[in-house]
This record gives C-alpha cells, structure tokens and sequence, in this order.
C-alpha cells in the first residue's frame, strides 16, 4: 500500500469508530433497547433490497448495494460490540 492509501484507510477506520460511538451514545440518551436495536438495524438494511444505485448497469448497481449492505452491516456490528464492552465495564 502507498502512505497515501495507508493515510485514507487510517482516516476512514477513524471516522467510522467516531461514527458507532456518536450512534451509540445516542441510543443511550432516548434509551433503545437492544431489541428495537436489532430490529431496526435488520429493516433498515433489508429496506434497501432492490433500490438501484446509481448506475446504468443492473449488475453493477446490485454489487455496490451489496457493497453497501455489507458495510452498513460491519458498522453495526461493530457499534454492537462497543456497547457490549462498555455494558461489561
């Protein structure tokens, strides 16, 4: 990888930490249980089944929503452990 790749993925990792700690922390302050939690995560993805992405071709546009929808769920995963480690704590 050059520094400059190195740099972007550093930057990104970065604000997708930032971003399940800010998720969390407002989950906390309504007080969603981890129920209604998984429940919405689940729709939310599921939602977007079928959307087209911004592309002319059908096979394109159903990888980068796959894409999508597996990053969405990496993300969310990854705020549930947070919460789960902090749970512990």
């Amino acid at each position: 990888m050059k520094r400059e790749e190195i740099e972007a993925e550093a930057r990104l990792m970065a604000i997708e930490y930032q971003l399940c700690h800010v998720y969390n922390m407002v989950l906390k302050m309504i007080g969603v249980s981890e129920e209604d939690i998984a429940h919405a995560e689940k729709t939310g993805v599921r939602r977007m089944d079928g959307q087209p992405i911004g592309t002319a071709d059908p096979a394109m546009s159903d990888h980068v929503l796959g894409e999508f929808q597996d990053a969405l769920s990496r993300l969310q995963d990854e705020a549930r452990l947070m919460r789960q480690v902090l749970k512990a704590q």
